[in-house]
């Protein structure tokens, strides 16, 4: 089950030529390193476009959004893994 969320949230990444990548993100007082990238997308807020990944740190499944107009990443969604 999929919690949604919209918290304001602190990520590393890396941009080049191949595009934007994030690395890892703080959440909770905990950073987290990002195993996998597992989708990316993009969608329309009114005129901005915002960047969407989905990742896992091998634990959970997180939505990190990229406002690039406001230079913010947002944690949307946690999905944690069953055992």
């Amino acid at each position: 089950m999929a919690e949604t969320l919209h918290d304001d949230i602190d990520v590393g990444a890396v941009f080049g030529a191949r595009g934007m990548r994030p690395l890892w993100f703080s959440w909770q007082g905990r950073r987290r390193m990002i195993r996998e990238i597992t989708y990316i997308w993009k969608e329309l807020d009114g005129l901005r476009v915002l960047r969407y990944f989905s990742v896992t740190d091998g634990a959970a499944v997180y939505e990190l959004c990229f406002d690039p107009e406001r230079l913010r990443w947002s944690l949307t969604k946690v999905a944690h893994e069953s055992a």
